[in-house]
């Protein structure tokens, strides 16, 4: 098996490696020419040889012989020969040199160049490949026969056609599975001909390989059958090889799909290999995507906001002047949220280390989310991903989900800090206010970037894999819009999430609605809510074994010891200690840092870069045009690039989405009845306890 798969690679390589391009740059006087007279003739030729009424013995000469009193086969009927055995492989389709006596195409002929023998029969090859047969329609036929003659001629337009359609990549072995062509090139294409326009169309097949030619390939880096099991389920499971091709815009996915499957199963017969080809996968420029009335609508609300935000900041300055606030030009204008947002100042029953944890920990999110954009999405060295997760530097990034469990502590931390700050200060607890501030706050830039998602997203960029991409990250808004902004969506439909990244937003307000259950008893009644926190813990145990236990659910790629195991939760315990150390004893260098003025401000937009981040990423990686090179120092490079953009773009988003809907809900909790109450020195003692 191995003989065979080195045998057609090289063959193949070989193949285009010999075509018509290098080959006619390398015509030499010591190969016979053969010119476009003499074509014209040898095609003549094999039509008659064909018909039975030529090339019969005569004078006891075989037909080699004829015309050659040397019994030696001249370099005609070579190529008589030659030429022969090609068209009767291309289906004995139309003529492989175009007479110039013939009224076909009553256009102006394109002559061919002159070629040589083996460059004839590369062209031959190479237009029996990538010149579609046995095609119904009627123009796409017509616009077939102008690329064969176009490409005859070595006309630029013809070869661009031909230069953007996949040839055999190298690295295959090393995971090099997707041949993107040249996307840009196929679709930029224009001619104008006797049938009309042509321009490119690019079409993306999907060749999918058995498990007997992965575990062939992965045996080359001794990659073991049960390994291989593991790996076919958590990374191989995807793999497939894409093949793309540019063909004239008038041929449908009807008229590309049979000659291409027929082509490339042949090519790669006795491998075990599935071709596959959507309609969405073939593009043009014609398909361009069309703006909805959802789209002009979401494009509208969100100029409206920012109109109103722009025109609120011009109205807010000239209040300066006049020292004439108003509340409603306060809550939408730039320069009053943006004096909240790069506000410094800090107070004494602030949690001021948080700051610098919660934007830290969405930074490690956004990196190892770059990660696995990248790990998604084809590469170059696919091969390689197997390797680096076995890598030590790998379980930096592999174990960045411990970043979720510090977003749940830092929400369940602040969540119990101000319900005590507020019940201490009040002596009471609306919980209708308890639950529309949250709601209110979270609910509108979720919103906002929830219908970008249903309505835009497919507008923001175009490749070989956008489609499948947008349509990933498209459907579940437009299906699941609804339990998104319910918060639902985590129980309701956990294998479509609308903006993937708010499974954790379902679970975060799932317990943020039930904390009522634990902080009210153990602000009323102590004793009994130290009692109502053991049960619910236990009860929380119980529950995860079950769901566990009864959905047979796999326990992990290791079989961690119980000396691991307390390792790993003392660990936890110590990190997750430290910041009632860093507030309350401890006021040193990893304080100094979390605490900085800088991370209050960043800390403020952690929110927008948390909703945003990864439709960007994904948006970036499905754009792209070729296949990336997966490395460590690339990925990092990247995911830097992407904190520093998504931050800045988190900075609008916040002054337009966020603050003033964030004022609105202070203002409905201010004009609720309230009793405020000065907050004692020893606050934090008490807190401590």
């Amino acid at each position: 098996m191995h003989t065979n798969i080195f045998t057609f690679l090289l063959g193949l390589t070989a193949c285009y490696t010999l075509g018509f391009l290098n080959q006619a740059l390398a015509i030499s006087a010591e190969v016979p020419v053969i010119n476009s007279s003499a074509l014209v003739e040898i095609d003549n030729d094999i039509n008659r040889m064909q018909r039975g009424n030529e090339f019969a013995v005569t004078n006891n000469k075989s037909p080699l012989s004829v015309g050659n009193d040397n019994n030696k086969p001249t370099t005609k009927h070579r190529a008589v020969t030659a030429i022969s055995a090609a068209k009767t492989a291309n289906g004995g389709g139309t003529k492989l040199y175009q007479n110039e006596n013939d009224n076909e195409f009553p256009s102006k002929q394109r002559k061919p160049v002159k070629l040589t023998m083996k460059q004839g029969l590369t062209m031959n090859q190479v237009i029996a490949t990538y010149a579609l047969t046995d095609v119904k329609n009627d123009l796409c036929k017509n616009h077939t026969e102008e690329f064969k003659l176009g490409l005859r001629a070595l006309e630029p337009w013809a070869l661009q056609m031909f230069d953007s359609s996949s040839k055999i990549p190298s690295g295959i072995l090393n995971g090099n599975l997707a041949e993107y062509g040249a996307y840009s090139q196929c679709l930029n294409i224009y001619k104008d001909s006797q049938y009309g326009p042509i321009r490119g169309r690019h079409c993306s097949f999907r060749v999918t390989p058995t498990d007997k030619l992965l575990l062939t390939i992965l045996g080359y880096r001794n990659v073991s059958a049960k390994r291989f099991q593991f790996l076919k389920r958590s990374v191989m499971e995807g793999v497939k090889l894409m093949w793309s091709v540019c063909v004239p815009d008038s041929c449908h996915f009807s008229d590309v799909f049979p000659h291409f499957n027929r082509s490339i199963t042949e090519l790669t017969e006795g491998l075990d290999l599935a071709v596959s080809l959507k309609e969405e996968h073939c593009i043009s420029l014609e398909d361009e995507p069309k703006l909805t009335r959802g789209g002009y609508l979401v494009i509208l609300f969100m100029g409206f906001i920012i109109i109103i935000v722009f025109i609120t900041t011009i109205v807010d300055l000239g209040f300066q002047v006049l020292d004439e606030p108003n509340w409603f030009v306060g809550l939408f204008s730039a320069y009053s949220n943006g004096k909240r947002l790069f506000s410094t100042k800090s107070s004494d029953v602030e949690l001021e280390c948080l700051n610098g944890l919660r934007y830290i920990s969405i930074c490690y999110v956004v990196i190892g989310h770059r990660y696995i954009q990248n790990m998604i999405f084809p590469s170059a060295n696919s091969i390689d991903l197997i390797y680096w997760v076995q890598r030590y530097f790998s379980t930096l990034v592999m174990g960045g989900t411990i970043s979720v469990d510090t977003f749940f502590l830092i929400g369940s931390t602040l969540l119990s800090y101000h319900f005590i700050l507020t019940v201490t200060r009040t002596d009471s607890f609306n919980l209708l206010h308890f639950y529309l501030y949250r709601n209110i706050r979270i609910l509108m830039p979720l919103a906002v970037v929830t219908a970008i998602y249903a309505t835009l997203l497919h507008y923001f960029g175009s490749g070989p894999t956008w489609h499948d991409s947008a349509y990933a990250f498209q459907r579940p808004c437009q299906v699941f819009w609804w339990s998104t902004l319910l918060h639902l969506q985590a129980y309701i439909n956990p294998d479509a999430l609308c903006i993937i990244q708010t499974w954790y937003l379902s679970d975060d307000m799932l317990f943020y609605y039930l904390s009522p259950v634990i902080l009210v008893p153990l602000w009323k009644w102590p004793k009994f809510g130290y009692v109502n926190l053991v049960l619910i813990y236990i009860l929380s145990v119980v529950s995860s074994f079950y769901v566990a236990w009864s959905n047979k659910f796999d326990g992990g790629d290791a079989n961690y010891t119980l000396d691991v195991l307390g390792q790993y939760f003392n660990l936890l315990k110590s990190i997750f200690s430290s910041i009632r150390k860093l507030e309350c004893d401890f006021r040193g260098a990893v304080n100094y840092i979390l605490a900085h003025p800088v991370f209050k401000i960043l800390g403020r937009i952690a929110y927008s870069v948390y909703l945003l981040h990864y439709g960007i990423q994904g948006s970036m990686q499905a754009a792209r045009k070729a296949p990336d090179y997966f490395s460590d120092f690339l990925t990092l490079y990247t995911a830097c690039s992407d904190i520093v953009l998504i931050t800045l773009l988190g900075i609008p988003f916040t002054l337009c989405f966020e603050y003033p809907f964030v004022g609105m809900a202070s203002l409905v909790i201010k004009s609720g009845k309230s009793r405020k109450k000065i907050m004692p020195d020893n606050m934090k003692e008490k807190l401590e306890v």
